[in-house]
């Protein structure tokens, strides 16, 4: 039996790229979801939608914090610019769920373009 090497290359690299494909997307799916308690079965009733004008309050807020000369503020006030800022990144967290691209996609994608090269 005679086996075409160019055949077998073909089947490989196709192989190979299903099989990162597959890897890669099991890897990623979901894995960084912030909503995973209710795909648990847990309610997630606490979901905040923030309006734009909200989120750019928040970020002129923020910037105003930076800017600010932080070594005449007590240590109570230190602490009550932390507080807020934890506040608002908490917010901003509740207010949806943010994919990633993760490291195995990343993987893929580059082995992807090797492999199709």
């Amino acid at each position: 039996m005679d086996f075409n090497p160019f055949l077998i290359h073909l089947i490989m690299k196709k192989l190979i790229l299903i099989s990162l494909f597959s890897i890669a997307t099991a890897i990623s799916h979901n894995a960084f979801s912030r909503n995973n308690a209710s795909e648990q079965g847990f309610s997630n009733t606490n979901q905040l939608v923030l309006s734009s004008s909200q989120v750019n309050e928040m970020s002129q807020r923020v910037k105003a914090i930076r800017r600010m000369d932080k070594r005449h503020l007590s240590l109570a006030q230190k602490a009550e610019l932390k507080n807020e800022l934890t506040t608002m990144q908490s917010k901003v967290s509740k207010s949806g769920p943010i994919f990633y691209f993760t490291l195995g996609a990343l993987v893929a994608a580059i082995a992807i373009i090797i492999l199709l090269l």
